[in-house]
């Protein structure tokens, strides 16, 4: 009825805010994007928007906005209203009208195969989205990168294995937010990623965590983020390798970074086999390259507690499986044994992939290896670890000698 109207009438003016204020600083719309007409069964086919100047775009819009305060609220739910519509068509690279397409326009019109060509070779792309345009305005980038955020989550359901545009739609939204000039509230960005991370669903949740270094452009602001990631590393160990690989690229303080080591050393007992070499990567690796005045101390503690916790049955694991499945009687029952015994042995000997890298292109990992194996006063309390490490160590010739 006339209410109905009346709402029309109000979403018109406020997207026509919108588009009024882009198309004076130089941005040309795929012809339905600017109308109220188009149906959501055409969201997102339409073309990107054209962009003449980038500069010009984000100084048009700051002064604008800044004249014109009042504006400000329809002007942002305008904008929040055409992202939603033309969500894919936005997140792509705009392009730039060229002269070539602009005297073509003009001219009159020649056949449709020429034209055709013209056009395509006439086509210049800008390197950002009208999305990425957008959030280089500090006055509404705080806002739009919240919508961003929040708009992850409704692809929850989404077939990611599907060739469609709405399957790349996540990806290219934390794309928007990667290696940004500015980040004008690091803080408040800080503190809405893990309410996010802990609402989207488990494919959207590893694209974040991988996203995240290149996100967290301020070093000073990664608290919030890093303890739901340990926490999230404590729950679900499907996560393991990504959150690790994160935390790995995250410029941190030696005190937080040190946290981080303990809750992974804590967890190692109670984890699966096939997350212990990303652990034992992550550990070796960041005792090794980070930044401390007593890395020597620091390597030989994480080697006392990878002998203390990597409690393998190195060998021993395969002769279980044959003796349990040689009566026939209970071959059928230790079907599923059998698949988690080869599931365990792959896991320890990656684990031992890990530990021979780490050993072989560090020295400082060779010598607490080395300096705790002797260290041990009785042989009945040598691990079955160190029987490996010292096979490792043997195939090295540096450290030959000093294993025999």
């Amino acid at each position: 009825g006339r209410g109905n109207a009346e709402q029309h009438q109000q979403h018109q003016q406020e997207k026509d805010v919108f588009i009024r204020m882009l198309k004076q600083a130089g941005v040309s719309f795929p012809s339905s994007s600017s109308s109220s007409t188009s149906s959501s069964s055409n969201n997102n086919k339409k073309g990107a928007p054209q962009v003449a100047d980038p500069s010009v775009l984000r100084r048009s819009l700051e002064r604008s906005l800044k004249l014109e305060p009042a504006i400000f609220p329809d002007f942002e739910e305008a904008m929040v209203g055409y992202l939603r519509e033309h969500c894919y068509s936005s997140l792509i690279p705009t392009t730039r009208p060229s002269a070539s397409s602009s005297s073509s326009s003009s001219s009159s019109s020649t056949s449709s195969s020429s034209s055709s060509s013209t056009s395509s070779l006439s086509i210049m792309f800008n390197n950002d989205s009208l999305v990425r345009l957008l959030l280089g305005v500090e006055s509404i980038q705080k806002d739009l990168i919240k919508v961003l955020l929040q708009e992850l989550l409704a692809y929850n359901d989404t077939d990611f294995s599907s060739d469609t545009h709405e399957a790349q739609i996540p990806r290219l939204l934390l794309q928007q937010l990667r290696w940004l000039d500015h980040v004008v509230d690091s803080e408040d960005l800080s503190n809405t990623l893990p309410e996010v991370l802990g609402a989207v669903s488990s494919p959207i949740k590893r694209e974040l965590i991988a996203c995240l270094p290149a996100i967290l452009v301020d070093d000073n602001t990664h608290a919030p983020v890093l303890q739901a990631l340990i926490e999230l590393f404590k729950e679900d160990n499907q996560f393991t390798g990504a959150i690790l690989d994160c935390i790995s690229n995250l410029n941190l303080d030696p005190v937080m970074l040190e946290t981080v080591r303990s809750e992974v050393i804590d967890m190692l007992q109670a984890s699966p086999a096939e997350s212990l070499p990303k652990m034992v990567e992550f550990l070796l690796q960041t005792t090794t390259t980070a930044a401390s005045h007593n890395k020597q101390e620091d390597v030989r503690e994480v080697v006392r507690a990878l002998r203390l916790h990597l409690d393998f049955d190195f060998g021993l694991s395969s002769h279980a499986t044959i003796i349990s499945s040689s009566s026939s009687s209970q071959a059928s029952s230790s079907s599923s044994g059998s698949g988690s015994s080869s599931q365990r042995k792959a896991g320890e000997g990656l684990v031992l992939d890990a530990l021979k890298s780490s050993i072989r292109f560090n020295k400082e990992v060779m010598q607490a290896f080395l300096s705790e194996i002797e260290s041990v006063e009785s042989s009945v309390k040598h691990k079955i670890l160190d029987v490996w490490t010292l096979v490792l160590l043997h195939t090295m010739p540096q450290c030959k000698k000093q294993v025999e």
